[in-house]
C-alpha cells in the first residue's frame, strides 16, 4: 500500500471525527445563541407590555394582544404565586395551519393604577429539527469536500515532495555492484532526503569498494590455484606415462590426479557461489523451464542408460520460470548429474514437473543427514557440493528447496512459486 493512500485512511477519518465534533459543539452553540435571543426579544417584548398595561384604561380583566395573554387577577391570588419571571417552553396548536407550534414564553407578573396582572409573552420557536438537519447537512457536505480537496493536495504534494525520494530509490535500484550502473544522487531541498541520499552515497561507495576487493581477490585465487593445480595435473599425467613405474605407483598417481581435480571442481564450486551471493546474475529471462529440462534429460539420456539407469519423466508442459539463463542451466546440470553420479546400477530417476514445483527422486545406497537449515552448504553424504549450488540459486530466486529423504533413495524438491 503506497504511503499517500495509508496517510489519507489515517487522516480522513480523524477529519471526519473533529469535523462531527466541531459541529455538535457549533449545533449546541447555534441552540445557545437562538435560545437566548428569544429571552431577549422577551424581554423587550415585556417592556412593552409594562407600557401597554400603564396606559391601559379598560375594564375587562382580559387584555388581547398579539404576542401575549395577559390576565388580570385579584391581590389574594398574587400572594400564591410566584413573583420572579419565569422562561419555559410550550406548545400551542395553530387551527390555521392545522398544526403545533412551538414557542419561548416569558410568565410575570405586574401591578399598576390599583391592578395586578399575569402575563405570558411568547415569540415562535426556531424548530431545532431543522437546525439539526441544517447542521448534519453542512457537516456533510464539508466532510465530503473535505476529503476531495485532501486527497487532491496529498496526491499533488505527495508526488511534488516525495519526488526526490522516488528518484533515490530509482537510482538505488538501478545500482549494481559490477560497474554497469553507479548510484546516482537525486539532489533535493528537504533535508531528511539529503541525508537518506547522503548515506546512500556512502553505503553504495563502501559496497562498491569490498566489492571490488572481493572480486579482485576472488581473481587472484582462482589464477592462483588454477595455474599450480593445472601444472600439477600434467606433470601427473606424464609421470603416468612412464612405462617403469609400478602398478601401485600408478594408483596413487590415479588418486592424487582425482584429488587435485577435486580441489579444483570444489574451488570452482566456490567462487561460482560467490558469484551468486555478489549478485552477478541479476539479468532475468523468462525461461521455458519444461523445454530446458527436457533437453537436458535428452543430452543426458546416453549417460543414465551406460549406467543402467531407468528414467521416467513426467513433464507439464509450458511451466515458465523467472530465473538467469545461466543460472537455469547450472541448476538443471546439478540435479541431474547429482541424481547420476551418486545412483546406483540398475537404479532409477523420477522426473515430474508441474506448474507447482520440480521433483527429481533417485536411487542411492546412501543417504545421510541434512545440515542446519542456515547453513551455506548442505551436508548431504552422497550428493556433494552440487547441492549446495541447486540452494543458492534457489536462495536467489527465492525459490523452495528441500531434500526428502526415503529408503535407499532420496528426493530434491524445488517449488517453483517464491516464498
Amino acid at each position: 500500500m503506497r504511503l499517500v493512500v495509508k496517510e489519507l485512511i489515517f487522516n480522513l477519518p480523524a477529519i471526519i471525527i473533529v469535523v462531527a465534533l466541531g459541529g455538535g459543539i457549533f449545533y449546541q452553540s447555534i441552540e445557545s445563541v437562538l435560545e437566548t435571543n428569544e429571552d431577549e426579544v422577551l424581554k423587550i417584548r415585556k417592556q412593552y407590555i409594562i407600557d401597554l398595561l400603564d396606559n391601559y384604561k379598560g375594564e375587562s380583566p382580559f387584555i388581547e394582544h398579539a404576542f401575549a395573554d395577559i390576565y388580570e387577577i385579584e391581590e389574594e391570588d398574587v400572594l400564591h404565586l410566584p413573583v420572579t419571571d419565569v422562561f419555559s417552553d410550550t406548545v400551542i396548536n395553530n387551527p390555521k395551519l392545522d398544526e403545533s407550534i412551538l414557542y419561548r414564553q416569558l410568565r410575570f407578573q405586574y401591578s399598576t393604577n390599583g391592578r395586578n396582572y399575569m402575563v405570558w409573552a411568547r415569540t415562535a420557536e426556531v424548530d431545532n429539527d431543522e437546525v439539526l438537519q441544517s447542521v448534519i447537512s453542512t457537516i456533510v457536505i464539508t466532510c465530503l469536500l473535505m476529503a476531495v480537496v485532501i486527497s487532491f493536495l496529498n496526491v499533488y504534494f505527495f508526488r511534488k515532495i516525495w519526488m526526490p525520494f522516488h528518484g533515490i530509490l530509482s537510482n538505488l535500484t538501478r545500482f549494481n555492484l559490477d560497474g554497469s550502473s553507479e548510484y546516482v544522487s537525486a539532489p533535493s531541498s528537504v533535508k531528511e532526503f539529503q541525508m537518506l541520499d547522503a548515506t546512500l552515497r556512502e553505503i553504495t561507495s563502501r559496497l562498491q569498494s569490498e566489492y571490488d576487493e572481493l572480486k579482485d581477490f576472488t581473481s587472484y585465487l582462482t589464477h592462483e590455484l588454477q595455474t599450480p593445480l593445472a601444472v600439477v595435473n600434467g606433470k601427473i599425467d606424464l609421470l603416468i606415462q612412464d612405462q617403469s613405474l609400478s602398478e601401485d605407483q600408478l594408483r596413487s598417481l590415479v588418486a592424487i590426479r582425482n584429488t587435485i581435480q577435486g580441489i579444483s571442481e570444489f574451488e570452482k564450486t566456490l567462487i561460482f557461489l560467490k558469484r551468486i551471493e555478489l549478485g552477478q546474475f541479476n539479468q532475468m529471462g523468462h525461461i521455458d523451464f519444461s523445454a530446458t529440462l527436457a533437453s537436458k534429460l535428452e543430452q543426458t539420456e546416453e549417460l543414465i542408460k551406460l549406467k543402467k539407469i531407468s528414467l521416467k519423466a513426467e513433464i507439464v508442459p509450458n511451466v515458465m520460470l523467472d530465473i538467469h539463463p545461466q543460472l537455469i542451466d547450472t541448476l538443471l546440470n546439478n540435479i541431474i548429474s547429482n541424481s547420476i553420479r551418486h545412483n546406483i546400477k540398475n537404479g532409477f530417476i523420477e522426473v515430474k514437473l508441474t506448474p507447482r514445483e520440480l521433483k527429481v527422486t533417485n536411487s542411492t545406497r546412501e543417504v545421510g543427514e541434512l545440515s542446519h537449515e542456515g547453513a551455506d552448504f548442505i551436508s548431504i553424504r552422497g550428493l556433494g557440493v552440487g547441492a549446495s549450488i541447486i540452494k543458492a540459486i534457489c536462495n536467489r530466486h527465492q525459490l523452495n528447496f528441500k531434500v526428502v529423504q526415503e529408503d535407499n533413495a532420496y528426493s530434491l524438491v524445488i517449488g517453483l512459486h517464491p516464498g
